[in-house]
Parts: C-alpha cells; structure tokens; sequence
C-alpha cells in the first residue's frame, strides 16, 4: 500500500487522466502491468456487479485481487475521498488496498466477484 496519500495521485478512480489525458468513460477493466490476457475477454464485461473484482484465491474470505477489476468511470469518487482522508486507519485496518477495495465496496454493496474460476483468461507472469 502506498506510503502517503500523495502516491494515489495516479488511482483509476479519478475521472481524468494523471498524465493530463482525455477523460475516462464507460467501463473500464484494469490490469496489472504482469497480467498476459490468453483468451477472450467478455466475460469481465458480462458479468453483472458496479465493482467486479477477482477473487484473491489465496485466501479463504471473498476478498478481491486488485490486479484485475472492472467499474465504470467516475463512479465511485468515494473510495479515493475515504482512503486519502482516513489513510492511517486505513492502514491499520487492511494489510493491502485490495483488502481495503472489498471491505469498502462490500460494505456498500457494490461490490462482486469474478468471473468464475474456469472464465478466467488471464495469467500472471512469474
């Protein structure tokens, strides 16, 4: 998790780009820099949910994988608003942003899960 507020000046959850580029719009689909997409993408955007996120399957609760999630833009301006200025509770609170992400959006209800184990078509690289 990024030391200061300062270093989410970049967060996918402003409408505008940081290096000053045209606005975002629609649904987007962020992906890890390490993600190699091997297959068709629908499935991200089929699956009904605000946040769809994957699930981290290393451990055993429904939090999310942030290196891979899809939400429309400009849509949630609350998670960076709260993060920024709840930061040392944040950190206290979660070990990482995607376990800040799910507990978020979750308690929110916006939150959902996948694609399904099998839908997925991405791998990271080692």
């Amino acid at each position: 998790m990024p030391r200061s507020a300062a270093g989410l000046s970049s967060s996918p959850f402003r409408p505008t780009s940081a290096l000053g580029g045209p606005e975002l719009k629609g649904e987007i689909l962020f992906l890890d820099i390490d993600i190699v997409i091997v297959g068709n993408m629908d499935a991200f955007f089929q699956q009904p949910g605000e946040f769809l996120i994957i699930r981290d399957w290393q451990k055993g609760d429904i939090t999310g994988n942030s290196s891979v999630y899809r939400w429309t833009a400009g849509a949630h301006p609350d998670v960076l608003e709260y993060f920024r200025s709840n930061l040392e509770a944040v950190r206290k609170r979660h070990r990482n942003e995607q376990e800040f992400l799910t507990a978020h959006l979750s308690g929110q209800g916006r939150l959902a899960i996948g694609p399904r184990p099998g839908a997925a078509v991405l791998s990271a690289i080692a």
